[in-house]
């Protein structure tokens, strides 16, 4: 859970350092933000109720792996 919290709220204060040092512009920025919320929002209302179907390990699981593919992701991606 700690590395999913750590990885969600640092990729914010890097949106910064992405606009300035990796020359990206102010939109694509504003479009990595986007996205971000878009993906945050309806992950967070939709897991409190699977997890109460479900348990909470395997959605703990789900949550860790998916945290993991898209940090290989924007790793790979987000390069100038």
């Amino acid at each position: 859970m700690f590395a999913c919290g750590w990885g969600g709220n640092q990729f914010t204060p890097l949106l910064l350092m992405y606009r300035r040092l990796g020359g990206y512009s102010t939109l694509s920025v504003d479009a990595f933000l986007g996205a971000y919320v878009v993906g945050l929002v309806p992950g967070l209302l939709l897991a409190r109720p699977v997890s109460d179907r479900r348990g909470r390990r395997p959605v703990l699981v789900t949550g860790a792996v998916a945290s993991a593919v898209a940090s290989l992701v924007l790793c790979l991606v987000l390069q100038p």
